[in-house]
């Protein structure tokens, strides 16, 4: 009986440390919150795989030059992982949540996109030379996640993508719409602009590309 009795207790002291060490039945405490640190800003060489679903693969820029309709602009993004000062730790701990709902909240954001700018160093064509705003001559290409893609759309102009989309930023992937009117090579400048908690601009400039009409 005593034996019985002390596997009891080294049971319930074990569970008692795994609680105290781990804050989290999955191994956390999980940050609750993100904000942005940096962006990123690249060209590569896109084409649709199934224009009918939008399907589409990327690949490196050709060394040469690449037509238009086959360059792709990725904006990616770093993101700081913290706790606010809201955040509640959750010390308990159960046999069914250990085995069935490790799955935390994911963490949120308090930044918004405000607008998205582009720029060149060379001439687009007469109506846009090179330092003028290029953002309405790019397209978005849209999540299959998104209820514009279920709603069978593929892209959406990115003037028109920023306008709806005051929402924290998870990266873009943009595609142009029109073409420039000569073979050149371009420098494309990305100014993002959030409502921010430290970051309120971001200015990056891609590798330059010879792109043909």
């Amino acid at each position: 009986m005593l034996k019985k009795a002390g596997v009891l207790f080294f049971i319930g002291t074990a569970m008692l440390l795994i609680n105290i060490i781990s804050c989290d039945p999955c191994g956390g405490p999980y940050a609750d919150r993100y904000k942005l640190e940096s962006i990123s800003f690249s060209p590569s060489f896109f084409y649709y795989k199934d224009s009918t679903n939008g399907s589409f693969s990327l690949g490196n820029i050709p060394a040469s030059s690449i037509f238009s309709h086959n360059l792709a602009l990725g904006i990616g993004v770093r993101n700081t992982y913290f706790f606010s000062q809201n955040y509640q730790f959750d010390n308990s701990w159960s046999i069914i949540n250990t085995s069935y709902a490790c799955s935390p909240n994911p963490a949120t954001s308090d930044e918004m996109m405000r607008d998205i700018q582009i720029y060149s160093n060379t001439d687009f064509d007469g109506e846009h030379p090179k330092n003028t705003d290029l953002a309405p001559l790019f397209d978005v290409i849209l999540s299959k996640h998104s209820e514009a893609y279920r709603n069978g759309l593929r892209r959406q102009n990115l003037v028109e993508y920023t306008a709806e989309h005051q929402e924290p930023f998870h990266g873009l992937l943009l595609v142009l719409n029109s073409r420039p009117e000569k073979e050149d090579t371009h420098t494309f400048t990305l100014n993002f602009h959030q409502f921010g908690i430290d970051i309120d601009f971001l200015e990056v400039t891609a590798e330059a590309v010879m792109i043909k009409p």
